[in-house]
């Protein structure tokens, strides 16, 4: 049989194995969360835009106008009241950005509608828009729908959507009376 210095080596070495294997599973749990990290952060990036103002580079009030001529995505509806611009993501999700405007064609709301392939990508993003406006508006006035108040009359909504066949979040940019 074994004996006791065996056994105590055998024990020793299986706690190694144990402590080396567990590494490497954070290891890997970390580099996926870092990757799920990138791939939300350049989403929101994308939908937000890095210019200044409410969204894109607009805030709420403008002409109309001013989107028509800076919007750099793909427009794929224009009504009397409404410009639609849309772009598609690597993994097949769709974004897709309305600009409401008012009989004075004055930029008066923005929704954005983002359709995702899971629920974990839309909680991933849900996270990713919360800490980012929370970090530029403070903390929200309201959760579930999370609510934030941009200025004196601008507020930002981000609502999670769970249908049968929409899943993804939804964003309002809206004037509060």
């Amino acid at each position: 049989m074994f004996k006791r210095r065996e056994i105590v080596f055998l024990f020793i070495a299986s706690i190694i194995l144990a402590c080396n294997s567990d590494q490497e599973e954070d290891q890997a749990t970390v580099a996926l969360q870092e990757q799920v990290s990138i791939k939300t952060d350049s989403l929101v990036n994308k939908i937000l835009g890095d210019e200044e103002g409410l969204i894109r580079g607009f805030d709420l009030g403008i002409p109309i106008s001013k989107v028509k001529e800076l919007e750099n995505l793909e427009q794929f509806s224009e009504t009397e009241n409404e410009l639609g611009y849309t772009f598609e993501t690597k993994e097949d999700e769709l974004v897709d950005i309305y600009y409401l405007y008012d009989y004075s064609q004055f930029l008066e709301e923005v929704q954005v509608d983002i359709y995702l392939n899971d629920d974990s990508t839309s909680s991933n993003v849900l996270e990713a828009l919360t800490k980012y406006f929370t970090l530029k508006y403070g903390s929200p006035v309201s959760h579930n729908p999370e609510i934030w108040k941009a200025s004196k009359t601008d507020r930002v909504k981000v609502s999670q959507i769970k249908q049968k066949i929409d899943r993804g979040l939804q964003i309002n940019f809206y004037m509060e009376d």
